[in-house]
Order: structure tokens, then sequence, then C-alpha cells
């Protein structure tokens, strides 16, 4: 006879409930929505933004290739984990360097337009996928160096539902706000947003070397 009881699950259960709750744990949502932030504007909602401009499909296909840093990160990686900036750490200085960098860049991009200044702003958007996947680089590593081996599984999903809420809100609800506000707006105000990846990498420990 099977036994129904799930009363030997409770202490697992609890356990695994009060590793989400630790600070070191929960630090990392805030810094997930900031590296998911430009993804979704540097790939659909970017063709979305060309789009509406009246770019050729042919410009709309080459615009992709913007996207091509994420894919080529691993080989500034290196570099990254090498050296350490002057403020903050190792892994903290570069988070707050690649999101202020990458703030700069949504806001420039957003001033830009791709009709007028077509070229600047293939610059822009290029800039914007370098910031973003350098900041991946640094998140990912300081993940690794914070969390201690029994963490690392509630952490990647805290982090990956907090990608996955900014890809929501960049990919979504940034279309619904382009219906009555321009699409250089959303994206600066897309920026504004990188406010709280900027604020969570203040306030989060730096991991013991």
């Amino acid at each position: 006879m099977v036994d129904n009881d799930t009363s030997a699950f409770d202490p697992l259960y609890a356990r695994a409930s009060m590793i989400f709750a630790r600070p070191r744990v929960l630090i990392l949502f805030p810094l997930g929505f900031a590296a998911g932030l430009p993804y979704m504007l540097a790939s659909s909602t970017l063709s979305a933004w060309l789009t509406q401009a009246g770019v050729s499909l042919t410009g709309v296909g080459l615009f992709s290739a913007v996207a091509l840093p994420y894919s080529l990160k691993l080989l500034w990686a290196p570099l990254i984990d090498r050296y350490r900036p002057p403020l903050l750490g190792r892994r903290r200085g570069w988070i707050v360097l690649f999101q202020l960098a990458l703030g700069a860049a949504l806001l420039a991009l957003g001033a830009t337009s791709p009709r007028a200044a077509p070229l600047a702003f293939a610059a822009l958007a290029v800039g914007v996928t370098l910031c973003a996947a350098s900041q991946d680089i640094a998140a990912d590593a300081y993940r690794t160096d914070l969390l201690a081996p029994d963490e690392r599984a509630a952490g990647t999903a805290v982090y990956v539902f907090g990608y996955r809420a900014a890809m929501l809100v960049t990919g979504g609800l940034a279309l619904v706000a382009a219906d009555h506000l321009p699409f250089g707006r959303v994206y600066q105000l897309s920026a504004l947003l990188l406010a709280v990846g900027v604020v969570a990498a203040l306030v989060a420990p730096e991991p013991t070397p």
C-alpha cells in the first residue's frame, strides 16, 4: 500500500525555501533583470523599430548581425576575468561599468534616427550588444563566485527569472508603449530601468577572492 504521507518532504521543502530567501540569492533577480533588458532591444524590438521607420527588409535582415557579440563574447571573457577595475572589486566593478556604458549607449541610440543616420545608428546598436554581452560575462562570473554549491541551482533560477522578466518588459511592454510613444523614447526609458541593476550591484556583496 502506498503511503501518501508527505510529511517527510517538509524538511526538504523548508530547506529549499530558506535557500531562495538568502540575500545573496535574492540579489541575483535585479542583476538578471538588468542583464535581460537589452536582449530584446537588440533583436525583435529593434526590428520593429526599423520596420516602422521604413527600413527595407534587406536592411532589417542586415541589422540582425548586431547581435553577434552575444555569440562572440567568449573571445574577450578572459580579459574581463584577468583585469580588475579600480572600484567595487573585480566582479561588481565590471558589472557597474558595463551597466553604465549600456545605459549611455541606449540613450544615444534612442536619440538617433535609423533613416537619417543609419551608420551611426548601426554603430550604436553594436555598442549596445557589446556592452550587454560583456555585462553577461561579468554577471555570470559574479554568480559563480558568490554562490555556495547548495545555492547555485536556486541562484541560477532567480537570475534567469529576472532575465526573462526583463525580456517581457522590453519585448512585449515596449511594443505596447511604442503605440503611444516614439521608439526612441521607449529605448531611453528602457535605459533608465538599468538603474535597478546598478543599485543592486552597489549593495551586493563582493565575492571573496
